[in-house]
């Protein structure tokens, strides 16, 4: 059964990715690029910016000690990678 892609997990998952493209400095603590955060707000459909700087805060951690949650990323930037460079 495939995942809910409306769920918590996803999101955040969505979200890693986004950062480690397009504002990988963001991941080891520094500033996102300006309107990264509102852009993923849009996408999300998510009414409070502050809500990205949550899940930001999380993702790291996600990823840094949960296996499950690293495994999905590194399969999602390198379909997303692989994907790029056939175009």
């Amino acid at each position: 059964m495939p995942p809910c892609i409306d769920s918590v997990t996803q999101r955040k998952k969505f979200i890693f990715i986004i950062l480690y493209l397009f504002s990988p400095s963001s991941l080891a603590g520094g500033k996102m690029t300006a309107g990264l955060r509102e852009e993923m707000s849009r996408v999300l459909g998510i009414q409070f910016k502050s809500t990205i700087s949550d899940n930001c805060a999380d993702v790291v951690f996600l990823y840094q000690n949960y296996g499950d949650f690293s495994g999905d990323i590194e399969y999602l930037y390198t379909e997303i990678v692989n994907r790029i460079a056939c175009w």
